[in-house]
Order: structure tokens, then sequence, then C-alpha cells
């Protein structure tokens, strides 16, 4: 089973199995700052956690000066965002398969030279089912609805 979460029709809202990197790598720079960083300085992030989960379009003056911050103190959280919202944009543009095939291969690529480490489980499974990841382009249908109405029947 393929879970990339591409729940709503032609966009890619949630992009949860890679977004789940980002958030790993988040706990584990949070605890070394709190570690590191001085009471007030480490106040100055509170909110970062969700600022990062949003699209960069989506952010306001303040979540922009926050995450200017964290990034000051978390290079590798910059560059682990930086890659998570590149990818979201493969999957948001509108690009013929073949395109979208290239561009998946040169994130992989670019992922792999990286010092992020975040994202390997992630590049394993995309490397699995990129065939079929990429053949959403097709027509842009997933079978989100049909697995989330299989789930909502299991919890009954």
């Amino acid at each position: 089973m393929i879970v990339l979460y591409l729940n709503a029709p032609g966009i890619a809202k949630e992009p949860k199995l890679y977004g789940n990197g980002l958030d790993k790598l988040r706990k584990k720079e949070w605890k070394r700052l709190k570690k590191t960083l001085s009471k007030e300085d480490y106040k100055k992030l509170n909110g970062a956690m969700w600022i990062l989960r949003k699209r960069p379009e989506n952010l306001t003056p303040e979540d922009r000066e926050i995450l200017e911050k964290l990034f000051e103190y978390s290079p590798q959280l910059q560059h682990a965002y930086r890659l998570k919202n590149e990818l979201t944009g493969i999957f948001d543009a509108d690009l013929p398969r073949r395109r979208v095939q290239q561009r998946i291969t040169g994130w992989m690529n670019r992922v792999k030279a990286s010092s992020v480490r975040c994202f390997d489980s992630f590049l394993k499974t995309l490397d699995n089912y990129k065939n079929e990841i990429v053949n959403y382009f097709a027509d842009r249908q997933t079978s989100g609805f049909v697995e989330g109405l299989n789930n909502k029947i299991k919890v009954i």
C-alpha cells in the first residue's frame, strides 16, 4: 500500500509520509536546542512546530521571523524543510508524467547527496513505488477516498 496521502483531487495536501521525516528531525533538534539555548531564546521559537508544517506561501511575517530564528540554530532543519517543500511543489505541479519522474529522481538524488537523513525511509518507499506514484500524474486520481472509507468501516 502506498501511503503518500494525496488527499485532495489533484493536490498533495498532506504529505504525511515525507512530512513525518521532517517531524522526526524537528523533535531531535528540539531536544538539542532545549539543552543548548537559554530559556529566553528557546521561548522565542514557540509555535515553530506548527509553522514547519505550513506551506511557505501560507506563512505570516511573524511565522517567517520564527522560522528564520529557528534556522539560525538548525541549518539542517532548514535544509530538510526546503526539501520537503520542494517535493510538495513537484506533487502540486501540473507536469507531464515523464517530467515529474525526472523531477522526483532529481529530488531523490539531492536528498541522497545531502547530509539530511530524515527522509531515508521515505526514499526507500519512493524508490519502490516510483512508477505507481508517478502514475498519479496521468489523471490525478488517488485511492485516498476508498482507503478513507475502508478505514471508517474498520473503525465502525
